[in-house]
């Protein structure tokens, strides 16, 4: 049932080379923790069925720095059915030790969020001066981490909204999440909370998208901008940000679903979004398992294909090569965690060939899409996309084939969009009452 979750809180690693530690510490820590988010959890009760599984009964195969960590969270989720993985590192000195608190959200588990799933820090670190045997020094780190668990429980709690694609309530708990203090380890300061705010403007994009309300992709700005002034090298947040400004550029679409024509692009914003979505390349903080390249590649791909449909460029090659890129990265279900974007790049690859009169590479890619949102997962994915994806389809049938040679450039010969641009484009849509 969506709104259901299962949460997996594993045992801490504890990297330790002088034996100082109790060799039991990473259990303890990680038990503390689980009783936490429970009672954080019934507190806030109103959800649908939560399961926790703690640590006496998983544990992560190998998790020895935060890389090798993420794929081991996956790896547990992926074989335990888990919707989320909380986990961490502990590193022990005899003057000094770090606790590293970290959460995996899986892929497989929400529909529309691309920017959510993936491993992301619960905060930043907490320190402990002194011998972590200490029990005022330890009872200060416990207090710290069960706070956090207050902050994720208004997650998880947003993320159960989420999953049931109720997402006006998914983030009213994404703010309340930020209000929590404690996210950073000293003091009461905004240190550590940039993956609230991607949190926050993710749930305002897709509420900005579907319900035509530029106030909320307003708000998704402005949280995404803060993300990035916590952390400048924040590459999901860039990717986000960098999409809301690509939306803002387009022309308003009517609450009828009738859009403005895509020469009324606004390109001083189209460019910002252009920008930022290279910077989200180049940018440091990348986990390997948040596929940042295979994003941007889609989302320029976006800019890209208005540029040609608004008369800016003379042809889709760029556009074209971008979806192709995402395709390749997508590899057959090489990358499951792709699988969306795949899908909805070969519609936009079906888009391309229809406006260069290429049709039959048009159906074909069409069909790849359909293909890519059938199947046991196919409850994850809006079967309004597919209904569209086969209306297209059905509309090819009916036109004449023409056979441009390969060697000529992908360029319009006719307007790309069969009957909403901008829905078309966006992937946007009504969300569900």
């Amino acid at each position: 049932m969506h709104g259901d979750l299962k949460i997996t809180i594993a045992r801490f690693t504890v990297t330790d080379s002088d034996t100082i530690a109790n060799p039991s510490l990473g259990l303890d820590m990680a038990t503390n923790m689980a009783t936490s988010i429970k009672k954080a959890l019934d507190d806030l009760g109103g959800m649908g069925v939560i399961s926790i599984w703690g640590p006496d009964q998983v544990s992560l195969s190998s998790c020895n720095d935060i890389n090798t960590c993420e794929q081991a969270a996956r790896t547990l989720a992926t074989s335990i059915k888990a919707d989320i993985v909380i986990y961490g590192t502990v590193d022990v000195s005899e003057t000094r030790s770090t606790i590293r608190p970290l959460f995996y959200i899986h892929t497989d588990s929400f529909y529309r969020a691309p920017e959510l799933v993936g491993q992301s820090e619960l905060g930043t670190p907490i320190e402990i001066r002194g011998a972590i045997s200490d029990p005022s020094e330890r009872g200060r780190a416990d207090e710290k981490l069960s706070n956090r668990m207050k902050v994720l429980a208004k997650v998880i709690y947003g993320l159960s909204r989420y999953q049931s694609r109720r997402y006006d309530e998914a983030l009213t708990a994404f703010q309340e999440a930020a209000t929590i203090k404690g996210w950073g380890d000293e003091g009461d300061t905004d240190e550590g909370r940039h993956v609230l705010d991607l949190f926050i403007g993710s749930a305002a994009i897709v509420i900005g998208t579907g319900k035509l309300a530029p106030d909320k992709l307003a708000l998704a700005q402005q949280a995404l901008t803060q993300a990035i002034t916590l952390d400048d090298q924040y590459a999901r947040a860039y990717v986000a940000l960098g999409y809301t400004y690509f939306l803002q550029s387009l022309p308003p679409i009517t609450a009828t679903g009738d859009a403005a024509k895509l020469t009324h692009v606004n390109f001083e914003l189209l460019d910002k979004a252009m920008d930022l979505l290279q910077h989200a390349s180049r940018a440091k903080d990348q986990s390997p398992l948040a596929d940042i390249q295979a994003k941007v590649d889609f989302y320029l791909g976006q800019c890209y294909f208005v540029r040609t449909q608004a008369g800016r460029d003379t042809t889709y090659d760029e556009s074209y090569n971008r979806f192709q890129a995402v395709v390749v990265a997508y590899g057959d279900n090489a990358n499951p965690r792709i699988k969306e974007l795949a899908a909805e790049s070969h519609a936009r690859l079906a888009l391309i060939y229809n406006a260069t009169r290429r049709n039959a590479q048009a159906k074909r890619e069409l069909e790849a899409a359909i293909a890519l949102f059938s199947g046991q997962d196919s409850y994850r994915y809006d079967p309004m996309r597919v209904k569209r994806w086969t209306k297209m389809l059905q509309d090819l049938q009916s036109r004449p084939e023409s056979t441009p040679t390969a060697s000529q450039p992908l360029t319009p010969t006719r307007t790309a969009s069969f009957d909403d641009a901008r829905v078309r484009i966006t992937g946007s849509m009504p969300l569900e009452s």
